[in-house]
């Protein structure tokens, strides 16, 4: 029974990771994306973009925002009809409240809240230097010729 009890409290551990891990890429494009844009830079020079979009990263948050809000209503009155519980309520959400300590622990050592979509740094590290033609050109060659191109164009 201790092994259940351990798999238990691990898969509540890692159940939300998820959807925290993808909330946070939807909000790292959608800054990018505003500072690209705050800072002048025209969308030729990036070399990968998102199928979808600005829009799709609004629509991946809001959807696990929408999950979390429902997650947390289940683990606040339980689907079977149970009384609720504080152990049921950490088995259901025990990564929010993990989440929400490292983001305080951090915010304490580092003390650099947000910056501002023009302050951000979105050179260091860049390892792509060709033009915005150069980029126009490799991404043309990738998608050839023929009927699959159209297909080949949307991604």
């Amino acid at each position: 029974m201790k092994g259940l009890t351990a798999f238990d409290w691990l898969l509540a551990l890692s159940g939300l990771s998820t959807l925290f891990t993808w909330g946070s890429i939807c909000v790292a494009h959608i800054r990018f994306r505003a500072a690209w844009k705050a800072q002048g830079k025209d969308l030729g020079e990036i070399p990968f973009k998102a199928a979808f979009g600005v829009p799709g990263s609004y629509l991946g948050l809001f959807l696990v925002v929408l999950v979390l809000i429902l997650q947390l209503y289940v683990a606040v009155d339980p689907i079977d009809g149970s009384a609720p519980t504080a152990e049921g309520f950490f088995l259901s959400y025990l990564a929010f409240p993990i989440v929400l300590a490292f983001w305080a622990i951090a915010f304490f050592f580092k003390r650099d809240g947000f910056r501002k979509a023009s302050e951000i740094d979105l050179d260091t590290g860049r390892k792509c230097w060709d033009s915005a033609e150069q980029l126009a050109a490799e991404r043309e060659a990738r998608i050839g010729t023929g009927p699959l191109k159209y297909i080949r164009r949307l991604f």
